[in-house]
């Protein structure tokens, strides 16, 4: 192997704890894959998968011409989504005993069961529902977000505690991209099908949770500061990655 600079051999790099780590190999991957820079990375797939509540407006359409629905019932509908979207206290509780990856796993669950039934719905596939379970249904798949937002924010403001500020700022701003990203998904898969939206709001947020669930959890790990301030160079990076 060639030797570089310093004497140290090609491939090689430092470790946290001085010591020198192959390159390319599968414990220098592992490493990468359990630190907490590639954790902030899977945060930042699992979030924007995390606003299918935005997306109403699109499909509510077709609640109103395949199952007859008036405004007022699409209101009351509505409402329901924006009460599962806004009432986290259910998730911060589980989250005090359970960990990251459970909450994440309970959010896929409820995001699937509850979209999945309302496309059954709006496709036929099972009798019509009445308006309190379609509600009911509503409201389990908006509460989902409360789930990824707590099994991801917590373990990132706790794994980066001295850059808080600019963890949740970055992190909510994935959120707020999420329907322009479902949009554009929808169209490219589905087509102008509104119906198809719903389906992909149901496997996709599942399929992210689930597989990132395990990265999620708190990591000690030794905070190294500049003359006491933090280094934030690599959240700007980020930011400028997201916004290209």
């Amino acid at each position: 192997m060639a030797v570089g600079p310093g004497g140290r051999e090609g491939g090689m790099a430092v470790g946290p704890h001085g010591g020198e780590v192959a390159m390319c190999t599968q414990a220098f991957v592992a490493r990468v894959v359990r630190g907490r820079w590639f954790m902030l990375f899977a945060s930042m797939l699992v979030l924007p998968a995390s606003g299918s509540m935005y997306l109403f407006p699109i499909y509510s359409k077709e609640l109103r011409l395949t199952l007859g629905y008036n405004q007022q019932t699409l209101n009351t509908i509505s409402f329901f989504k924006d009460l599962g979207s806004n009432v986290g206290i259910r998730s911060g509780l589980v989250h005090e005993v359970a960990p990251s990856w459970a909450t994440l796993l309970i959010g896929a669950g409820m995001n699937l069961v509850g979209y999945l039934m309302i496309y059954l719905t709006l496709t036929a596939r099972i009798a019509a529902p009445p308006v309190w379970l379609m509600c009911l249904y509503m409201w389990a798949g908006a509460n989902a977000l409360n789930f990824a937002n707590t099994g991801v924010l917590v373990p990132c403001l706790k794994n980066f505690p001295e850059s808080r500020g600019f963890v949740l700022g970055l992190q909510k701003g994935f959120i707020g991209i999420s329907s322009a990203i479902f949009t554009q998904l929808y169209l490219a898969i589905y087509g102008d099908d509104a119906k198809s939206l719903v389906l992909l709001i149901a496997w996709l947020p599942a399929i992210v949770y689930i597989f990132f669930m395990h990265t999620m959890r708190v990591m000690p790990y030794n905070r190294h500061f500049d003359s006491g301030v933090a280094n934030k160079q690599p959240f700007f990076y980020c930011l400028y990655i997201s916004i290209e």
